[in-house]
């Protein structure tokens, strides 16, 4: 008697170990429509960015750039076998991670351009090369490397201008997203004045 007790309770203690101790939220998936970005200018020279007003140091100049879209909803995965049912949560395997919910871009990005028109005499050139984003040991990615690496990332991030050779005194910086179906989403900055 006293071994099928104590089996009873081996058994209801051993699904707690097979089971973790969150309770995970059914998957959900995406679909995201890109419908424009946003593009916000830094001065970088003191101990937190400040939004820069209208004069600014070359090599204390920074962007941020975050593109904005539209969720909708187009599936609800719930697990076949719920095993909250029972008492207990549902993710599996002694692990506190659910699953994360599904993105699918409807009209992916294929492309990122930065450039700068010099305001006195509009000449426009391709400045994407001048820009850095901070990577995760410390070194500097280009934003088409990170683009390589990682195209989530990109949908927003902060960028420093670490090349200023061409950069024209009096400036205003303009972001061009390209999308798979030949969209393009554009933002520009106020006119920039370099000390």
């Amino acid at each position: 008697m006293s071994k099928k007790i104590t089996s009873i309770f081996l058994i209801y203690f051993l699904q707690f170990i097979i089971t973790s101790c969150c309770n995970c939220d059914p998957v959900l998936t995406y679909e995201k429509t890109y419908n424009g970005v946003e593009i916000k200018s830094w001065d970088t020279s003191g101990f937190r960015p400040v939004s820069s007003a209208d004069t600014v140091y070359k090599n204390s100049f920074g962007i941020t750039v975050e593109t904005i879209f539209d969720l909708n909803e187009v599936a609800y995965n719930q697990p076949a076998f719920d095993l909250s049912s029972f008492g207990y949560s549902s993710a599996y395997a002694t692990s506190c991670d659910c699953l994360p919910h599904k993105y699918i871009d409807t009209d992916p990005i294929i492309l990122i351009v930065i450039q700068v028109t010099d305001t006195e005499t509009q000449e426009t050139i391709n400045v994407t090369n001048n820009f850095t984003i901070p990577g995760y040991g410390g070194e500097s990615l280009s934003i088409n490397d990170l683009f390589e690496q990682n195209p989530m990332m990109l949908e927003a991030f902060q960028a420093d201008m670490t090349k200023i050779d061409n950069i024209p005194d009096k400036a205003i910086f303009t972001v061009k997203y390209y999308l798979e179906s030949g969209a393009e989403l554009v933002d520009q900055t106020q006119e920039i004045i370099f000390q």
